[in-house]
Order: C-alpha cells, then structure tokens, then sequence
C-alpha cells in the first residue's frame, strides 16, 4: 500500500469496487488494519501539471457504499479501537445512518463495547435531542443486555430512561423483557417510570410475568408496581404444561407483603394468569 501510494497519483483513494461499492480504506477499517487505515487517511502528495503547489490526496472518511454504510461503522464491526481513533481523528462521522438506519455509534452500543461507545461519544458525536440519543442508544443496549454501556449512558445528561418508542415501550420494558436485573436496578436508581404503558396497556410487570422473570417481577413489586390480578397474553409456548410459581405479591391496603401462589393457566392460544392465595 505505501509503495502504491508513493508511486501512484493517488487516484485508487477515491475509487470504489464494483460489488459492494467501498473504498480502499473501508476495506482497511473493515479489516481492522490499523497501518493500512493510517496510510490511507494520510493520503499521496500530488503534484498536478496545471498546478505548481503540490497538495496532499486524502481518503474520504466519511464516503458511503451501496448499503449507506461509512468506513467507520466497519471499523466498529472489525472491533478496532485503534482504527475507531484515527478515523474519529480524521473527522469520520458518528452519527451518518445507513440504508437500515444504524449509525456507527448504534453500532457499538449493540456490540456492547463500552470503550467503543465511550471514544465515540467524547471525540466524534454531536449532541442531538435526548429522546432521540435514547431511542438510539439506549433502548438498543437495554435490549441486548449491555449493563457496562446502559451505566456509562445514564451517568451522562444525554439520555432519558423514560423515553419510549414507536410502540410505546421504554426502556424499563426491555430489562423486564429480557429479564435484566441489574439494568432494572440502575434503570430504577435513575428515576425509571415504572408503571409506564406500551401501546397494548402493558407494564413492565407484566412482562415480566408474561416471560418468568420472577426476580424481576419481585424487584417491581418490592416498588410497589400496581398489581393487576388477572394478565392476558397468548401464543405461549408449551400450551399442555402447567406449573406454580412463587411470586411476592403486595397488599396495597396494608402495604405488608406475603408470599401468594400464582397459577399459570394455559388455555388453547389464549393464557390468564389468576393470582390465588
């Protein structure tokens, strides 16, 4: 590549393949080639016949190929830090969505690498409203799980665990869904609503009856999340098997708490969960 570059006019550093339409240092970010990346960022000093000064032929960091996607977001992928850095150094874009709306930065807060997410949020990212910054980044790494990452986002003034999405469900909804108990927790220290409703009525409780996550289901009622004593939900699977579950249910009137039996009843497509003592 340094031979190319030094005996060539550079014009290969603005080319895109025919396939897939990326550029050298895509491919190079892509790879997690951190000399290559280097060398193609720092470009071929040129010296045209029409012109007398010479002047310096750069990569374009922030070029796009066929799918939208910037050579940034494949250094995210390829898991490079160092190659994250010189492309951030160069001004590559954090936040240039592509064609299925994933930005570098939702890139990394999915992979769950919180130093990543980090380098990306100090040196390259624009601040943009914090409903937008938290439907982005941090309903994703709720939902994946990413308890380093959903941490470092709530500690900084840019994200707001209360925000929803399309269909109604924030962030609370996700960690009762996938049963993540420690982001629950740090959801919950940040002021987390925890009666909120998605756009079928649903709470957060109830999803988290609806999938067996008992210890979920015991942190919200331990919050005094309203108990509704009868929860609809279908397309179980395993309809013929039915079981008991121990479940801490409260007594709103003398706000005590007791052990109750809850009975899973399955009924052809269509479930009721009967709370009994």
């Amino acid at each position: 590549v340094e031979y190319l570059l030094r005996t060539g006019r550079g014009e290969d550093l603005i080319s895109l393949d025919n396939t897939h339409q990326r550029s050298a240092v895509s491919w190079g970010a892509g790879n997690g080639f951190d000399i290559v990346t280097k060398l193609l960022i720092k470009g071929v000093r040129t010296v045209p016949m029409r012109f007398i000064q010479p002047f310096w032929r750069r990569s374009r960091v922030n070029s796009v190929d066929r799918y939208g996607r910037t050579p940034l977001s494949y250094a995210v992928w390829s898991g490079s830090t160092t190659v994250v850095e010189l492309l951030v150094k160069a001004s590559a874009r954090v936040d240039l969505k592509d064609k299925i709306g994933g930005t570098p930065l939702s890139y990394a807060v999915c992979s769950g690498r919180q130093d990543l997410v980090e380098l990306l949020l100090t040196t390259g990212f624009k601040v943009g409203s914090v409903d937008e910054i938290s439907k982005a980044l941090l309903l994703p790494a709720v939902e994946k799980g990413h308890q380093d990452v959903v941490a470092m986002l709530l500690k900084t003034s840019r994200v707001d665990p209360n925000t929803k999405n399309h269909i109604g469900m924030a962030a609370l909804h996700f960690a009762a869904l996938g049963g993540h108990v420690s982001i629950m927790w740090l959801l919950l220290e940040s002021s987390a609503d925890i009666e909120a409703k998605d756009t079928h009525g649903c709470r957060p409780l109830t999803l988290a009856i609806k999938n067996r996550h008992e210890a979920c289901v015991e942190i919200l009622l331990e919050k005094n999340s309203e108990v509704n004593y009868e929860f609809q939900w279908v397309c179980l699977q395993n309809p013929k098997l039915g079981y008991h579950l121990t479940l801490l249910i409260t007594n709103f009137t003398s706000f005590s708490y007791y052990r109750m039996q809850v009975n899973l009843r399955f009924v052809s497509e269509v479930g009721f969960i009967t709370v009994r003592k």
